[in-house]
């Protein structure tokens, strides 16, 4: 449903001087009745950007096209580098305990010969692997905590993420 942005707009030294009869329209008068009018009209001055505010948080959807404008237009305007990708799933790699008798080697980098084991973290295995990761530029100066409490915000409740730099 289409509102009408006009309905907002409100003159209000015309709305008052329209108000008043046309026998006490002296300037006087009419200055009396704008100082009264005053504070609406200072509520109103903070209603318009309020407003636009609550319409701007409503068009934000937690569609990675959304969420991709949002952290843009927070973080880096005039660029517009921050970008939403899939995130990784990896099969978890199992270490065993001695006991077990099921070795599993770790090899060094100069070690190269060697068959590669990569060991994931907690969030990029299995069950808890991230939904999507936030590619942020390492250019862009942000707040990790404002953006995971914005990104939070918008995002479905069921889907994990991180932010990496790049």
């Amino acid at each position: 449903m289409a509102v009408n942005v006009k309905r907002y707009i409100i003159n209000y030294s015309k709305f008052v001087t329209e108000r008043i009869p046309m026998e006490f329209r002296f300037d006087d008068v009419i200055a009396y009745v704008n100082v009264l009018v005053s504070p609406l009209v200072s509520l109103y001055n903070n209603l318009l950007p309020f407003r636009d505010q609550v319409t701007y948080k409503l068009n934000i959807t937690s569609q990675v096209c959304f969420l991709e404008k949002m952290l843009n237009d927070r973080y880096d305007v005039v660029e517009r580098r921050i970008y939403i990708r899939d995130g990784n799933e990896y099969l978890p790699t199992f270490i065993f305990r001695k006991a077990e008798l099921q070795p599993l080697f770790v090899y060094t980098k100069g070690e190269a010969s060697k068959p590669r084991v990569n060991i994931y973290r907690k969030g990029e295995v299995g069950q808890f692997t991230y939904d999507f990761v936030v590619c942020v530029p390492a250019s862009v100066p942000y707040n990790e905590r404002e953006m995971r409490a914005l990104i939070s915000y918008y995002k479905l409740a069921s889907k994990f993420f991180t932010i990496t730099t790049f």
